[in-house]
């Protein structure tokens, strides 16, 4: 994994806890089910583009990749549908000594900390929670001089979480189906938010790992911007306020 035009970086954890505080921790699959297994909330974050096929830019096509087909009116669309350990405050999972109480069994959004999963990112220690201290030059090595991740198991980790999320894709268009969800958010201007039981989520998901993809028809954005609600229109799709939502939240990350 490459990181092109980073600088040459070292990295020890101190065990500060700082990230471990507050968190949206993004899951594959599999590690969305251990964690409301263990009494975790798991959240689901809905958002969606125009579908206009494969892009050339790397970055762009793993977004692409990592999606799965819909359609909202007449309109094809690219659906992403996120899963993500969510919690406020320190990590249910955070021991009084700031170390991690199921270390072994962390997810991979984890092990990458203070990495970036994407290639076009670059590490900007001042960017991260992470003291000065970490960053000594008498830590191991993180990224080399050529941008490249050296440290094995976030290198692993990296490669887990990329591959996880697009090999989900198919399970996760199935998850959506045996969900019922049909709201989705512009990508990049929001997200539907859902929180389903745990019960129910974990049977939903045993149900449809392995099983052919099916994606819900019907979809339908979710926007409080009139321009973008009508540029949605204009393209074929439908969309309606988020005051419509009954058993979701949105979260705009731009302002209406």
């Amino acid at each position: 994994m490459t990181t092109t035009g980073a600088p040459v970086l070292t990295f020890a954890c101190t065990a500060c806890g700082r990230c471990c505080q507050g968190l949206r921790l993004p899951l594959s699959i599999r590690e969305a089910r251990d964690w409301s297994e263990a009494g975790g909330v798991v959240e689901l974050f809905c958002e969606a583009a125009p579908d206009l096929g494969p892009p050339d830019d790397p970055a762009a096509l793993h977004r692409w990749a990592s999606g799965f087909a819909g359609v909202s009116g007449t309109l094809p669309i690219r659906v992403r549908l996120m899963l993500v350990a969510a919690f406020d405050g320190p990590c249910p999972r955070l021991l009084p000594d700031m170390r991690c109480g199921a270390y072994a069994e962390r997810p991979s959004a984890c092990r990458i900390y203070p990495a970036e999963m994407r290639p076009d990112r670059i590490v900007d220690p001042a960017a991260k929670l992470c003291p000065p201290e970490a960053w000594s030059p008498d830590a191991p090595p993180l990224i080399d001089a050529a941008g490249r991740i050296v440290d094995e198991e976030v290198g692993g980790a990296i490669a887990a979480l990329t591959d996880a999320q697009q090999t989900d894709a198919a399970a996760k268009a199935s998850l959506a189906q045996a969900l019922g969800l049909h709201a989705v958010a512009l990508a990049n201007e929001g997200s539907v938010v859902v929180l389903p039981d745990g019960v129910r989520l974990r049977a939903a998901i045993d149900a449809v790992v392995g099983a052919p993809a099916a994606a819900p028809a019907g979809w339908r954005f979710v926007t409080d911007s009139a321009d973008t609600a009508a540029l949605i229109a204009d393209a074929g799709g439908e969309s309606g306020p988020a005051a419509g939502l009954t058993e979701a939240t949105y979260r705009a990350y731009v302002s209406a």
